[in-house]
């Protein structure tokens, strides 16, 4: 099958990246683009908005160009923002870690389906879609399109050599956990929501409850863990698990904060927003949330699911030291 990366636009169309494990990175041809732009349309984008979005990626894209990173043979029209990740031996198999592989890197790479060509176009096409939900990928469509009309802008992603690294561990990971995940039922639990959660709109106050649900059950007993206490005991294991992993994540580089200011410290605050969520209090963020003038429910919304990642990212590396620690 071949995977249509949505969010990769920035990407020397000539350019064929093997990342390893059978997998390389392309530009899709022109049939391929046909069948993409086909299956975009149905996730309830406009006509107004399409020519939006085409005009935005268009910008960046000739941007990219006359900076001499690339120089499409057919025009515009046949080589940007369309980008697929493929396998270079064919399976015919459609592998949902290639989807949450790329997901769980940094960037948060998207893949809204994977498709077959059949002797396109006399034979149609089969098409498969991650997360094995249709709604995760109008979710994100939904999200994407209500930033294009509140920001006007979109961020450019390309592909480097760290995220090739990424991807390839996280496929790894996924991969070894599949032969031991009935010996660690939290942890397949947690991922399994973790990319359900992808269904659950970036603007709806339930998604935090949601990311919270899933730190926590990572993290928690909750046989034994009392709510007063249920904060400080994940400040102090977010702490811990964060000073172990390779690439910690480091709050002061997302928000104003001291870089004093712990990843353990932002999740403490943040669970009595969750708090008065969960249990039909009034939202008052600006209150509930004392850390910087210039946070907004995105910001936290954003660090939480970086935290989150990296914690499931690491309970795939070291599955025994999470399962011990949710008991502590």
């Amino acid at each position: 099958m071949t995977y249509f990366i949505e969010n990769l636009i920035e990407l020397n169309v000539d350019t064929e990246i093997e990342i390893g494990l059978n997998l390389r990175i392309r530009a899709a041809t022109s049939e391929e683009q046909n069948v993409i732009k086909s299956f975009i349309s149905a996730f309830g984008l406009s006509r107004i908005l399409e020519v939006a979005y085409d005009g935005l990626y268009k910008h960046v894209i000739e941007k990219r160009l006359t900076e001499g990173k690339g120089h499409p043979k057919k025009g515009l029209g046949q080589d940007f923002r369309y980008f697929v990740l493929e396998e270079m031996e064919k399976t015919g198999i459609y592998n949902p870690n290639y989807a949450k592989a790329l997901f769980l890197s940094d960037k948060e790479f998207f893949i809204p389906f994977g498709f077959d060509l059949k002797d396109y176009p006399r034979g149609g096409v089969s098409l498969k879609y991650s997360f094995d939900s249709e709604l995760s990928a109008y979710t994100y469509f939904n999200d994407k399109n209500t930033n294009i009309i509140e920001r006007g802008s979109e961020f450019s992603i390309e592909f480097t050599d760290e995220d090739k690294f990424q991807v390839l561990d996280n496929l790894t990971l996924l991969n070894e956990f599949e032969k031991k995940k009935e010996d660690y039922p939290y942890i397949k639990k947690a991922l399994d929501d973790f990319f359900k959660m992808i269904e659950i709109s970036n603007r709806s106050v339930f998604k935090i409850i949601q990311l919270f649900a899933c730190i926590e059950l990572l993290l928690l007993d909750g046989k034994l863990a009392k709510p007063k206490s249920s904060a400080l005991q994940l400040e102090s294991k977010l702490d811990l698990i964060n000073n172990r992993i390779g690439n910690p994540v480091k709050v002061s580089e997302f928000i104003h904060v001291p870089d004093s200011f712990t990843v353990g410290k932002l999740i403490g605050i943040t669970h009595e927003y969750k708090s008065s969520i969960a249990h039909g209090d009034f939202l008052d963020f600006e209150k509930k949330i004392q850390i910087s003038n210039k946070i907004s429910e995105l910001d936290i919304l954003i660090l939480a699911r970086k935290v989150l990642k990296s914690i499931i990212v690491f309970a795939l590396k070291e599955p025994q030291l999470i399962t011990d620690l949710k008991k502590c």
